[in-house]
């Protein structure tokens, strides 16, 4: 009985062994990257109004980091 491995591993884990298997994970690779991308640019956009995350993060993106820069320093005027 104790040669029998599939009876040492828990039920869940069997499943998991197959969904995690390495050609699977090639296939879903793609596709957890954009989930990911797409939930980073969810997430930013929420916290856009959050002067650190406009001071800390979105002054640093290439072409929009401009526009946080005069965000702020018009906020900083009005204070």
């Amino acid at each position: 009985m104790l040669d029998n491995h599939s009876v040492l591993v828990a039920p869940w884990i069997r499943t998991f062994q197959r969904i995690a298997h390495r050609n699977n994970l090639r296939v879903l690779i793609p596709t957890l990257a954009i989930w990911g991308g797409a939930a980073g640019a969810f997430a930013l956009s929420i916290l856009e109004v959050a002067p650190l995350i406009q001071r800390d993060v979105l002054q640093h993106i290439p072409v929009a980091g401009s526009l946080y820069k005069a965000r702020l320093e018009k906020a900083a005027l009005v204070d």
